[in-house]
């Protein structure tokens, strides 16, 4: 029975509202750019629990705390990247937001950017006609 009922509270819940109340206290609070943040430590951050944070980034947002996380940090490389002012490394760029490895950051940029970091500082860098 209590599990009939905790079972219907969680199906009665607006995971998309809470995903994106979560989603806008990540940015506000910047803890994405924290290399050693995990679900579990966010979901303290954000005064929840790790179930609560989990399906309201899989069944509200449609995507899990990496993948939330991770589009995050490679949004805020592109727009270094579109800088002209940054000259930081592009390596340089991924360890500041929050990437612990060059390999999952390559690999996470180009899963959301559809290209190479290099390609998309290249591209930043082509005059415009």
């Amino acid at each position: 029975p209590a599990d009939a009922v905790e079972e219907a509270v969680l199906a009665s819940r607006d995971w998309a509202a809470l995903g994106g109340r979560f989603e806008a206290e990540i940015e506000a609070k910047g803890l994405w750019r924290d290399p050693d943040l995990t679900a579990a430590s966010l979901a303290r951050a954000l005064g929840t629990n790790s179930n609560y944070l989990a399906r309201a980034f899989n069944e509200g947002l449609g995507a899990n705390f990496n993948a939330v996380i991770n589009w995050r940090r490679v949004r805020q490389v592109q727009a270094w990247l579109a800088d002209p002012a940054d000259t930081r490394a592009i390596l340089t760029m991924a360890m500041d937001a929050g990437f612990r490895s060059k390999a999952s950051f390559n690999r996470a940029f180009a899963e959301f950017a559809g290209m190479t970091p290099t390609q998309a500082r290249a591209s930043q860098a082509r005059p415009k006609s």
